[in-house]
């Protein structure tokens, strides 16, 4: 495949993914603007609690199954054996049963204990306990998902997501207004069933061959999958349990409203990258994964997504930055402008993720299960223990910061671990987009001390406008000249290119 090519495909793929992600930001940030209203930062706080608590079950009942498989459904794809593809699907659903319903069954026996563990108190038991339906909800929608996933269906992943955000947004908040905070629940577990019914809708209609594996054949399947799968959620259980204990602590520390402030900054501080990750997840991870045994073409892939990943996040993190406080108050609301101080450390953090991510993505279509497990929990045990010093020492700025400092430091580490799997080095240009957006960084930051609030925004604004314009820029000068994005860049401002 010419470099040219591969762009392409990496832009369009993230131009599908990145449509159907700011749809459903846009549909989020509705959802949580209309939420703040009704149920006010502690509402906010206690429903991210509550999500992060299904959220860390789930995980930790799914054995990593979803994601493994769609290692092995990628492969098989690439290769064209339907049969192997269909028996992968087939065991894939009996696994997510499973594995739902171990979930919801402990999420009810643990609710007393979690409920203390997270509130302080056994108040909450009986939502957690009826909140296992989530779990199982959710485990049975991530099946259908994996499916589409692995045979790079990457349209219908795209319209499953939008369409399930809004229809899931307008039930959520019609029992918000009809039941306030009495609603919080009944609104995850309806949101989880309409992503299940369009996960299953759009699933079935992958024209894969009908496979009917008996259990035996279930339970052989799962042992091959379990290998990585074990290592992915140790991962996932890990990230869940940091969420969990990083919100625990800011709450615990400094009461229920910082945990909003600090739940309404990190979700705005991602929402411009966010549409990169989900991208890579959907059509990075399984095309990686059928290239990993060449290395030279996967440290290509690897480059090639990490220079369009920065070059198309760039705008959005500095816009993120430079407009915090007016963000805040439009999509929360004033109460929550405190969590603007948190954005710079934050932003700082997801740009880290966007670098990482890619290089992160090796250790798992490799299935380096060992390292990959052994990587995660040093970076766990990191920002785990950064978050608690840094929030005790610096208040709520101290959660930010620990995010920032851990993910600069997870880029480093698997990069090395990249380099030892597949002798992966970045590429020139990587390196250049590297330090131009730390020279970026650091310029801003000497520059919110020495001026104004109103200069700073001209000036922000300003910094907005040419990072999106050397965006575009580079972004064209890596496609074919008859590509409809370059054709229309060289048609309307043939001075930029």
């Amino acid at each position: 495949m010419r470099e040219a090519d591969g762009y392409a495909r990496i832009l369009r793929s993230t131009s599908v993914m990145g449509l159907a992600s700011a749809v459903q930001a846009v549909v989020g940030l509705v959802r949580v603007k209309l939420v703040a209203l009704l149920l006010g930062p502690s509402g906010i706080g206690v429903l991210a609690l509550y999500t992060a608590t299904t959220t860390l079950i789930g995980t930790l009942t799914s054995a990593g199954w979803p994601t493994s498989a769609v290692r092995a459904l990628a492969q098989a794809h690439e290769r064209h054996d339907d049969a192997q593809l269909a028996e992968i699907a087939a065991v894939l659903r009996h696994a997510c049963w499973l594995s739902g319903l171990a979930g919801w069954l402990l999420m009810a026996a643990l609710s007393p204990w979690l409920s203390d563990w997270v509130f302080a108190s056994r108040r909450h038991a009986g939502a957690l306990a009826m909140l296992g339906a989530v779990v199982l909800l959710g485990s049975l929608a991530s099946g259908h998902a994996s499916v589409l996933q692995g045979v790079q269906r990457i349209g219908d992943i795209a319209r499953y997501n939008v369409v399930a955000a809004v229809l899931g947004t307008l039930v959520a908040v019609a029992l918000y207004a009809g039941m306030g905070h009495a609603g919080i629940v009944p609104a995850l577990v309806a949101s989880a069933v309409v992503q299940l019914a369009f996960a299953s809708h759009f699933a079935a209609r992958v024209q894969v061959p009908h496979a009917a594996p008996t259990w035996a054949m279930t339970w052989r399947r799962l042992r091959d999958l379990s290998g990585l799968g074990l290592a992915l959620t140790w991962s996932a259980v890990l990230m869940a349990a940091l969420d969990l204990f990083v919100r625990t602590v800011v709450m615990r520390t400094l009461g229920v409203d910082a945990a909003g402030h600090h739940q309404a900054a990190w979700m705005l501080s991602g929402v411009f990258a966010g549409f990169i990750l989900t991208a890579m997840a959907a059509d990075y991870y399984p095309r990686l994964s059928a290239q990993i045994d060449d290395p030279v073409a996967a440290t290509r892939l690897v480059n090639h997504q990490t220079e369009i990943g920065m070059l198309l996040a760039l705008p959005g993190l500095i816009s993120t930055l430079v407009f915090a406080p007016l963000l805040l108050s439009v999509f929360y609301s004033n109460d929550f402008r405190p969590g603007a101080a948190l954005m710079p450390w934050f932003v700082a953090g997801v740009f880290g993720r966007i670098v990482a991510w890619p290089l992160g993505f090796v250790l798992i279509a490799r299935g380096a299960s060992a390292l990959f497990a052994i990587s995660e929990t040093l970076f766990v045990l990191l920002q785990a223990t950064l978050a608690f010093v840094l929030i005790g020492r610096y208040g709520l700025s101290g959660a930010a910061l620990a995010f920032a400092l851990s993910y600069a430091i997870y880029a480093l580490a698997v990069f090395a671990l990249a380099r030892r799997l597949i002798g992966f080095r970045w590429s020139a240009t990587v390196r250049a987009l590297l330090a131009l957006s730390a020279l970026a960084a650091a310029l801003f930051a000497v520059l919110s001390k020495h001026l104004d609030t109103r200069t700073l925004s001209i000036v922000g604004a300003a910094a907005v406008l040419l990072s999106a314009m050397l965006s575009l820029r580079e972004v064209v000068r890596r496609l074919d000249r008859d590509h409809p994005l370059a054709a229309r860049v060289r048609k309307a401002a043939p001075w930029l290119v």
